[in-house]
């Protein structure tokens, strides 16, 4: 059977890639994610990526763990399907998208360098008997590319080697902007105190703030899949998953205003009235004063709604939404 390579990234530093056979039609869409049509049987193939670091886990298992329960319908029954280049270990288990205890797909997560990368392959609407053998062939052809990420077991723990571009914290020379991949960061030491923009660089992106690093409370954290923003102080922890982060005087505009984000009003968006819709069945806005971890203090007026509802927002302040999109015009 001829086959075709078809490949999908979260940014320039990580993309992935599998085989599939040539008579599939494969379409591109947001985010980097890959509707594929097979002829072998009837149904979708999804195909998109998410990323974790390995910092936060012990070791492999409590990695896998951890994707198992962050994805919906995810079995935590993994398998080792492949230990190929550099020893690199592949793992996959069974997607149940429909609650029915049926598997309709699949979850393929490499381990690579600093990071694990997984793919989703999902029968939409399929006899899984007929897709289970196909899906299983592509998900043993996936490959990761991590063009920055040092050898697996190789150390990852500095993060200063997180940082897109270099940045001295006690140097009073001009230096590049820096942006932050995901990881773990302590301010004062590996970032600066201080406002910062988090963009999502996967299909969702989540941040926690912890007092300090033995992580006792939790002050401040997040799910999110365009942008956020958050103010940290000096002797807080700083993680980040499935998004990097810049300082906000470095930020830029966010274009995409609907699903689940925070936004800064003035950047992102502009003083005034907004209609704010909801995607499905009911949405929620919050218009915030600040993005520290005082949360329920900072928050000025929020509403969950059906339909949709109205909000005016100053310059400076923040509105988040959840389950809904921000109509600009």
């Amino acid at each position: 059977m001829k086959k075709q390579t078809v490949s999908c990234g979260l940014d320039d530093s990580v993309s992935a890639s599998m085989e599939i056979p040539r008579s599939w039609e494969v379409e591109d869409g947001e985010d980097g994610l890959l509707t594929i049509t097979p002829d072998e049987f009837d149904g979708m193939v999804m195909l998109g990526l998410d990323i974790y670091p390995l910092s936060d886990f012990g070791n492999d298992q409590e990695l896998l763990d951890f994707w198992a329960e962050n994805l919906d319908g995810v079995s935590s029954d993994w398998t080792l399907i492949s230990s190929k280049s550099d020893s690199v270990p592949t793992y996959l288990t069974s997607v149940d998208i429909d609650g029915n205890k049926e598997p309709k797909g699949y979850l393929v997560v490499s381990i690579t360098g600093d990071s694990s990368v997984g793919a989703e392959l999902i029968a939409a609407k399929a006899d899984w008997s007929k897709a289970k053998p196909v899906l299983m062939d592509v998900a043993k052809s996936f490959e990761v590319d991590r063009k920055d990420a040092p050898n697996y077991g190789g150390s990852s723990n500095s993060n200063s080697d997180n940082k897109d571009t270099k940045s001295d914290l006690g140097s009073n020379e001009a230096s590049p902007a820096a942006s932050y991949s995901a990881g773990s960061y302590r301010v004062g030491k590996d970032i600066p105190s201080g406002e910062y923009k988090i963009t999502c660089s996967s299909r969702f992106g989540y941040y926690c703030v912890y007092p300090d690093s033995s992580k006792g409370d939790i002050l401040s954290n997040g799910n999110f899949n365009t942008c956020t923003y958050v103010t940290v102080s000096d002797g807080q922890l700083l993680e980040v998953t499935g998004a990097s982060f810049v300082a906000i005087a470095d930020a830029k505009p966010t274009s995409t205003l609907s699903g689940e984000g925070i936004y800064k009003v003035g950047l992102d968006i502009q003083p005034g009235e907004y209609n704010i819709t909801a995607q499905s069945g009911s949405g929620y806005y919050a218009v915030l004063s600040a993005v520290d971890a005082n949360e329920s203090f900072n928050i000025i007026n929020n509403d969950n709604f059906e339909g949709n509802s109205f909000v005016t927002v100053a310059d400076g302040q923040y509105l988040e939404i959840s389950r809904a999109t921000i109509e600009t015009s």
